[in-house]
């Protein structure tokens, strides 16, 4: 978590900064360096380029550190080692596959490590492209026929302008429509990349990831859930469902992808994988191997064991004060039973005189022992005891 903080601030940083480069030269041209200022943001141009390329480098190796800490398990018993020893390099190795060693590539992995090597050249593409976009927007609005966008511009950040110590309000216009023209072309261009190269569409490392945390919020997946992995493997059978059903496998409803999966002849091999990781014997993570006809070689759990109930819940309902007591009396040849249920509970007394430690009795127990402190239940049974002798001593 720490280190995903880490990450994630670093990133915004240098996000800032290749944009803030471009942007801070532009501006710095038209608040005070006269023509020759007009140059100033080329001059940023192999700093912007650094950073930017720095930036994309630091993502691709976090994202692959993240791909190798969601597998470690799987890729240490694939290759024989310690967990704590699996590394970047373990990770491509499954994924690409090694034939001297005999071991055969992983295409749900291959998948991951090409994705995030062309989210990188996405994003270094956009970034590029956003700094080219600044220099040449404002190139464009300095290089005249734009007078009246300008003069609009100016117009409407006059207040800003009167706050700082601009030496050009024209040009100051231009450098700040300029910067904005930037931003909203670095998310055009990655929108733009991401659509063209398939970066927005559904993996199968994506479905198995969300299966993963699922089950760690305690939720039980669904065989259907585990039959789309499949599916994102095999384009035969997703153009089939197509072809079918009018759409992809991930847009049906989900009464249609329970016919989907009742029409297969694997259905009872899904259903038995669906079972296994909802009874904790295997992880989501397995899928990304069977979807392979491989296996992790990570052994099977065992089924995870219910908790007990915590002892504090049922200490306090000892001392709880009893909701309401319902009286069955009863004629053995051992004497007059009684039986007392007192919220929920049931507790035997005998014409002797013996009952059982209810909550009315060991309140008598504690604060005395006269005839006015005793439980209902006892005196009753005294009374009856009572009656019975006195029907007999006057049959006698």
């Amino acid at each position: 978590m720490l280190d995903d903080l880490k990450h994630y601030a670093k990133y915004a940083g240098m996000w800032l900064t290749t944009r803030g480069v471009v942007t801070l030269a532009v501006l710095a041209a038209t608040a005070g360096f006269g023509v020759s200022g007009h140059f100033i943001p080329l001059l940023t141009l192999p700093i912007g380029l650094a950073a930017a390329t720095y930036m994309n480098h630091d993502r691709t190796n976090y994202l692959k550190t993240r791909t190798k800490n969601a597998y470690k398990l799987e890729l240490a018993a694939t290759l024989g080692k310690n967990p704590k020893e699996v590394t970047v390099s373990d990770l491509e190795r499954v994924a690409e596959g090694d034939k001297d060693a005999g071991l055969p590539g992983n295409g749900i992995l291959k998948e991951r490590l090409d994705h995030i090597q062309t989210h990188h050249r996405v994003s270094l593409f956009s970034t590029i492209g956003a700094m080219g976009l600044a220099i040449g927007a404002f190139g464009l609005l300095m290089g005249g026929g734009m007078e009246n966008v300008i003069q609009s511009w100016q117009n409407l950040i006059q207040p800003l302008t009167n706050f700082l110590p601009v030496y050009n309000p024209e040009v100051f216009a231009a450098g700040t429509l300029a910067s904005g023209i930037s931003f909203v072309g670095d998310y055009a261009l990655t929108t733009l990349g991401k659509n063209l190269t398939g970066l927005n569409e559904r993996t199968a490392y994506d479905v198995v990831q969300g299966l993963k945390k699922q089950r760690r919020s305690g939720h039980t997946i669904q065989p259907e859930q585990v039959l789309e992995v499949f599916v994102c493997r095999d384009p035969n059978l997703a153009t089939t469902i197509q072809e079918d059903y009018g759409a992809s496998y991930a847009e049906l409803p989900p009464q249609k992808q329970s016919q989907v999966l009742h029409g297969l002849e694997q259905k009872d091999k899904i259903l038995a994988m669906t079972d296994k990781i909802n009874e904790g014997r295997m992880s989501p993570n397995e899928l990304t191997f069977l979807v392979e006809s491989q296996h992790s070689g990570l052994p099977e759990r065992q089924p995870r064991q219910e908790h007990p109930p915590l002892f504090l819940p049922h200490i306090l309902s000892e001392y709880s004060l009893p909701l309401h007591t319902t009286l069955t009396v009863t004629k053995t040849p051992q004497g007059t039973k009684i039986e007392e249920e007192t919220a929920g509970k049931s507790e035997s007394h005998t014409a002797d005189g013996r009952v059982a430690s209810s909550h009315v009795e060991r309140y008598v127990a504690r604060v005395g022992t006269g005839k006015e402190m005793q439980s209902f239940v006892k005196r009753l049974t005294q009374e009856s005891s009572e009656t019975t002798q006195g029907i007999n001593g006057r049959e006698r």
